[in-house]
């Protein structure tokens, strides 16, 4: 994984739209007091979306202007940790320096049903890059 950026969970909401499944991560950095990482799958695409990339994971931190589709080469979810390993691009366009770990996420309200929510977004196409283990959520 190389190097590999450690923060404390503090939050986490999740949920699910008609068009996307999504997870957002409450963490605080060292840019930011409140800092945000959404994770977003969306439920169905199309070829112009898979032409431009668009078939993958979508992650934005707390501003659009960093975000990026397909930044993580894979999303782990973990009974207490979320880990994302970030591609250069990924790593470039969030504002990050290496991969992600997100830490005593069993301690943070509403981590079960974010857990759901990953799975859900497992069995997708764009959601392909995540996994979840040794979790009740786990498919």
């Amino acid at each position: 994984m190389g190097e590999v950026q450690e923060f404390e969970l503090e939050e986490i909401m999740s949920g699910r739209e008609d068009s996307c499944l999504w997870v957002t991560l409450g963490f605080r950095s060292p840019a930011r007091a409140e800092d945000v990482l959404h994770v977003v799958s969306a439920t169905s695409y199309d070829q112009q979306d898979s032409d431009l990339g668009y078939d993958t994971i979508y992650l934005e931190r707390y501003d659009q202007a960093l975000s990026c589709y397909g930044g993580a080469t894979s999303i782990r979810v973990l009974p207490d940790a979320v880990e994302l390993d970030l591609t250069t691009d990924g790593q470039q366009s969030l504002g990050f320096t290496g991969a992600l770990r997100f830490v005593n996420c069993d301690g943070v309200e509403d981590y079960r049903e974010a857990i759901e929510v990953f799975s859900q977004m497992s069995a997708t196409r764009c959601g392909r890059s995540v996994s979840v283990s040794g979790t009740r959520g786990a498919v």
